[in-house]
């Protein structure tokens, strides 16, 4: 049965075995005029005769409740169903799940009443009409144990169902969905104005093809869908079809989670429909029935699981909880208003633009700064003379904009043009640049919250009017002498300096002709790191010098440069490469610097500092005290020659399955993590490090690539370490996380195999291209043949679990298909290695290609036919990316 037609049933029997009625009520002459008590702060409607209109569980009712802050001496209602109408609690105040009436509070005078073609309208009193719900021939109305509000066209409580059902509130729900309650394509959720008023507020979530979307007004701010999530096997070819088609999408409030279910078509009429359950809420009391439990959009924008709970002071009590929600508290500056408008947020803190320097903002609330900031001066308006050239942009580095992750940027310029666009456009209010890529989001709309960027090479710049003249301000006399002395004080002492200097400089004069020259590439790099905020800490050449003891131990070569250990000042360990001259080192040394210098993820080695003095440039790095993989996958005897029963440097499977995920968890978040992704270009054993527990940690970024402006790939020219390349970036030069892919599954071969993927010495010739071999024994079941003998000597001992090896292998195996688009993405790797996924044989390529596809790496005259006329001839071993 497929998802959709799953769902269809679902409603249908929703219609003819829905929960029971506590009463039918027949539509006569419904009234509350004299029902209603101003004294307490739910009074339930009641039918023509005086029944109260009330679910049969007693759990909801339909009613009135004052509005707290109505004007005095006058009382405002609204008519809602609430929830928790037989709590009877004293500390939880009746709930409204459906409101009629939110935008216009009835009054003690109004009455429910039919309209003259049998409408239910709630009036004012006086005639005018309030709210009208129901539908023409309404002729009884009840509501069902789940708060669901029915209007039926007839008579008969037994015929109440199916197409009998001519109104019910669940079709238009306002801020809140209830337990088994479902969202449909063309409903929303409005939050509240505030937490006082509850008038439709500027918030709202609406299902959209691909999933939900949030809004502030008519601005998205987060999306709710089905990217980044699991699909079984057997939907991933639909879902990952660049033709598919979506085409809605639903989303069902179960009690225990909020589910989102999306149908969709492949354009070429073959049926490829599928629901996925996106999964935002855990339910931490699963003893609490789900009766209890709403899900509520709140007037500050974020999504919460509210329930009904027995009160920690005392059970017979019961009180309002919220125990899951949306956006945590940890990520309160996602939220578009968390610090108001103009506000701040860094690390769940407001403060206003412009601290320590001349106060452009001033708190909204002097008692609130989460209130809000104002500018202390109005920008200019753009009428009559005025044109806004006045202005002036004030900077702010590391901030960005809830807008900028969800929209295209007006235009890709550099950043001295890209604030010229905001200043010449009087309505622009201010404008948001991206260095690494170009991107510039002027905003000409309201300014809400900033939020600190993870990335600092991001900077906002606010539209302020230009300060006062200081003529212009009054000063007292205090304030005048003040000013007279410590202008004459600080007049004398720059005379002395000048004087000073201009002997030390007549002295120390040179020729003009001996002047040094200043290099233009050091210009032209100096500039570049200015150009990059949040950089790690500088350091002079002598101090790396002194540093590494005179570059006294070496601890390895490779990416231009050699590596030596040090010590800095404060004791901490580090690994310093030193960069050769070429001018493609030169290319690395920024390259890293502006890449990695601004990423944090714990599978990512960290950059502690670098070093740009005067031609020499230096990176420094964490120190990894257990080195590279690939010196403990492939250690080498005293003749160079591979040495597998070597047991002094073993990776058990357990540490060989922490680098597996660990490496996957560090390229994913460079290519889904990061506001720009990143492609690494570079993976191989020799770049995952190890510390002293074995974590792994992703280095080297000097061939490192970021895509911006939505790119999805770049072409470049091929670099990087034979036998790790991607077959698209080695015939077309186009690199994509794709290549990184690839590099990764050859990686994961060699992991579980213990052995280098290419091994011409092999005495059977037959096994000396890895990959190939291991499709081969894939193809006859022989799996665990593969993996490295080593590993399985523990077999007995229960050290190896076989079926993970296995399965990582199979993973390997997709990696490394020769279609990128074939080849999972990071995250889905991650999730296939930690068993959320089931991994399906891959297919089977190199079988047939492996003799041609190794011909581009320098290879010639190989076979892989399970016979003994198999062989490896080595004709070149050329390094793509030259010396490393």
């Amino acid at each position: 049965m497929t998802p959709c037609l799953f769902l269809f049933l679902f409603h249908l029997l929703s219609l003819f075995f829905r929960p029971s009625l506590a009463a039918f009520h027949l539509l006569n002459s419904t009234t509350w005029t004299s029902a209603v008590d101003p004294t307490k702060d739910f009074t339930p409607a009641v039918d023509s005769t005086g029944n109260p209109i009330v679910s049969q569980n007693s759990i909801f009712a339909l009613g009135f409740s004052p509005i707290k802050n109505s004007p005095a001496n006058s009382t405002s209602y609204l008519l809602s169903v609430i929830i928790g109408y037989n709590l009877n609690s004293s500390t939880a105040s009746p709930v409204p799940i459906w409101t009629a009436n939110r935008e216009k509070p009835a009054r003690e005078t109004g009455h429910l009443r039919f309209s003259g073609d049998r409408k239910l309208v709630l009036d004012d009193g006086t005639g005018s009409t309030i709210a009208a719900f129901g539908a023409s021939k309404a002729l009884s109305m009840g509501l069902l144990d789940n708060g669901n509000l029915q209007v039926y066209n007839t008579t008969n409580s037994s015929l109440a169902i199916g197409d009998n059902v001519i109104w019910q509130s669940w079709d238009l729900p306002t801020d809140t969905l209830v337990t088994g309650q479902v969202l449909h394509t063309g409903s929303q959720l409005v939050g509240n104005l505030s937490d006082g008023n509850s008038s439709s507020g500027p918030y709202s979530m609406v299902p959209k093809p691909g999933g939900l979307v949030f809004y502030i007004e008519k601005e998205a701010y987060l999306t709710v869908g089905l990217a980044g999530t699991e699909l079984s096997s057997n939907l991933a070819p639909c879902f990952y079809n660049s033709s598919l088609s979506e085409t809605g999408a639903q989303a069902k409030f179960t009690g225990n989670s909020f589910e989102i279910y999306i149908s969709a078509n492949l354009t070429n009429s073959s049926s490829c429909e599928f629901a996925k359950s996106k999964t935002v809420f855990n339910n931490p009391s699963p003893n609490n029935t789900d009766d209890y439990r709403f899900l509520r959009l709140d007037y500050d924008g974020n999504l919460r699981i509210y329930t009904l709970d027995p009160s920690p002071d005392n059970p017979l009590n019961l009180s309002l909880w919220m125990f899951s929600e949306l956006i945590n508290p940890d990520d309160l500056c996602d939220l578009p208003m968390s610090c108001g408008q103009y506000g701040l947020c860094r690390n769940k803190q407001c403060s206003c633009p412009g601290s320590g320097t001349l106060d452009q903002f001033e708190q909204m609330d002097g008692l609130d700064v989460a209130k809000g900031c104002e500018p202390r001066s109005p920008l200019s308006n753009c009428t009559g003379e005025s044109d806004g050239s006045d202005d002036h942009l004030l900077p702010l580095p590391g901030y960005d904009y809830f807008l900028n992750d969800l929209n295209s940027p007006e235009t890709h310029t550099d950043e001295a043009d890209c604030q010229s666009i905001c200043l010449k456009d009087c309505d622009c209010k201010a404008v948001f640049y991206r260095n690494m890529t170009g991107a510039c989001f002027p905003v000409r709309e309201e300014i809400r919250t900033l939020k600190a960027a993870d990335n600092q090479t991001f900077k906002a710049y606010l539209r302020v009017s230009k300060w006062p003249e200081q003529g212009t301000r009054s000063l007292t006399v205090g304030q005048i002498a003040g000013i007279t002395v410590g202008s004459a004080s600080a007049a004398l002492f720059l005379c002395l300096i000048i004087v000073v200097f201009y002997k030390k400089s007549a002295s120390n004069s040179v020729p003009p002709e001996e002047e040094v020259e200043v290099d233009p590439e050091e210009a032209e790099e100096e500039a570049f790191f200015k150009t990059l905020p949040g950089l790690p800490p500088r350091f002079s050449y002598e101090e790396l010098r002194i540093s590494t003891d005179g570059f006294r131990r070496k601890l390895g070569s490779g990416g231009f440069g050699i590596v030596y250990e040090g010590v800095l000042p404060d004791s901490t360990p580090v690994a310093v490469k030193r960069l050769g001259g070429s001018g493609q080192g030169f290319k690395e040394f920024r390259a890293e610097v502006a890449t990695i210098g601004s990423l944090s993820h714990i599978n990512l080695v960290r950059l502690c500092g670098f070093c740009a003095d005067k031609g020499k440039r230096l990176l420094v790095y964490e120190f990894m005290s257990n080195g590279s993989l690939d010196s403990w996958l492939f250690q080498r005897n005293e003749g160079g020659e591979s040495n597998s029963t070597d047991s002094s440097r073993f990776l058990t499977w357990e540490q060989r399955y922490g680098v597996a995920l660990g490496t996957a968890r560090g390229l994913a978040y460079l290519h889904e993590g990061c506001r720009e992704p990143v492609l690494h270009l570079d993976v191989k054993p020799q770049n995952i490090l190890l510390d002293r527990s074995f974590v792994p940690k992703v280095s080297d970024f000097g061939l490192s690539r970021l895509l911006g402006g939505g790119e999805t790939r770049v072409y470049t020219a091929v670099r990087g370490t034979p036998g790790y390349l991607a077959p698209e970036w080695l015939r077309h030069s186009l690199a994509t996380k794709g290549c990184d892919v690839y590099s990764y599954g050859m990686v994961l071969l060699e992991l579980v195999s213990g052995r280098r993927n290419f091994e011409p010495e092999m005495s059977d010739p037959r096994l000396c291209y890895f990959p190939a071999w291991a499709m081969l024994r894939a193809m006859e079941g022989r799996h665990e043949e593969l993996v490295d003998p080593k590993l399985r000597l523990h077999v007995g001992d229960n050290i190896l679990h076989v079926r993970e090896a296995v399965r990582v292998l199979k993973v390997g195996l997709w990696c490394i298909q020769e279609d990128p688009k074939d080849r999972p993405s990071m995250v889905e790797v991650v999730k296939m290695i930690q068993g959320e996924w089931h991994v399906p044989e891959a297919p089977l390529w190199l079988i047939e290609r492996g003799p041609q596809f190794l011909e581009a790496y320098g290879y010639d005259n190989v076979r892989m036919d399970d016979d003994e006329r198999s062989s490896c001839t080595l004709v070149s071993s050329v390094d793509v990316s030259g010396p490393r």
